[in-house]
């Protein structure tokens, strides 16, 4: 018997966690333009609770995350990159579910050496570091010294990995010094204690690229002390989150020009973009890249909040995974 509806994480208006899990969900139907995707893993990430916030009401009912991996059971008879049975994963809107549809261009064949949760992990934040270092921050092999605030998150640890695969000249990370082996193992090569008596920041060194993945409206604001370290007027502090003055200058910014922005500042949005996931891809098939995974936890009401609830402490070491698939 086909099955007619499906498990999922939902938005709702309901505080204080405006997400509900749900047993009734509708299961997508084949079009000719999208695969569909029975999900294994998927990641969570502080998007997920934050979107509520942003877009309130508007957001109903929509299914909750953004990375996935998982097995194929359609393609449209027109696409020939993928298969039914091939197993993928990539980034797309509404993947805490049993099974979603996604457009082809949004994911990538799984490297076998990689779990679901292990690849699961990796769309989101490896993309967004991977689009900060290299796209926004424009990093030269070889020459580029680069700072990552937060290396031991979810963004900060692969910004820290990708900044050696792409060749930084050094490493430097900010994060507590209980995470100080982690953070070196991943290829750091100079680490800051945040709560160090001498400050925040390294006072030392000055840098090309300042990656920060903490700042945000909520939170301290890494930018004003920051900006001061950077080498030259061609270096550039990259942020994938900021206050919301920033926010509201970044949408001034695509009319205006980059001049309403803070100086030598650079507030990053994630594109879809296959040709990164693929790099992605084959650098963790090479074992360049290392997902970290943090905690595991199931598809259920009590679970799901308590994985939330972990990634809101603020206190996780690499990334948070919802197995969908025991």
């Amino acid at each position: 018997m086909q099955q007619k509806s499906q498990k999922a994480v939902i938005y709702t208006n309901q505080s204080p966690n405006y997400m509900q899990f749900t047993e009734n969900h509708q299961i997508p139907s084949p079009d000719n333009k999208n695969i569909i995707i029975e999900v294994y893993s998927a990641a969570i990430n502080p998007v997920d609770y934050k979107l509520p916030y942003i877009f309130g009401f508007t957001i109903k009912n929509n299914i909750v995350g953004y990375d996935f991996s998982g097995k194929i059971t359609y393609v449209p008879p027109h696409i020939t990159q993928f298969k039914v049975g091939d197993e993928v994963f990539g980034m797309n809107k509404g993947t805490l579910a049993e099974i979603i549809k996604v457009q082809p261009d949004s994911c990538v064949l799984k490297p076998t050496q990689l779990t679901h949760s292990e690849a699961a992990a990796l769309p989101l934040a490896c993309q967004t570091s991977l689009q900060s270092l290299r796209s926004y921050g424009k990093l030269i092999h070889g020459e580029s010294d680069v700072l990552v605030i937060g290396g031991s998150g979810g963004c900060g640890y692969y910004g820290v990995q990708l900044s050696k695969i792409l060749g930084a000249k050094s490493i430097t990370a900010i994060c507590s010094s209980k995470n100080f082996d982690f953070v070196k193992n991943q290829g750091a090569d100079f680490l800051h204690d945040y709560n160090s008596p001498d400050g925040m920041l390294p006072k030392n060194k000055k840098f090309d690229i300042i990656y920060d993945t903490v700042s945000s409206p909520e939170d301290f604001d890494y930018y004003p002390e920051g900006v001061k370290l950077l080498k030259n007027e061609k270096s550039v502090f990259v942020a994938i989150n900021g206050q919301k003055k920033d926010w509201v200058r970044k949408g001034f910014s695509k009319v205006l020009g980059n001049w309403v922005q803070k100086k030598q500042y650079q507030l990053m949005l994630l594109g879809q973009n296959q040709k990164d996931l693929s790099d992605i891809a084959l650098w963790a098939k090479e074992g360049k890249i290392k997902s970290i995974i943090d905690s595991e936890y199931g598809l259920n009401q009590e679970e799901v909040i308590q994985a939330f609830d972990k990634l809101k402490s603020r206190r996780v070491v690499g990334k948070v995974i919802i197995k969908i698939k025991q």
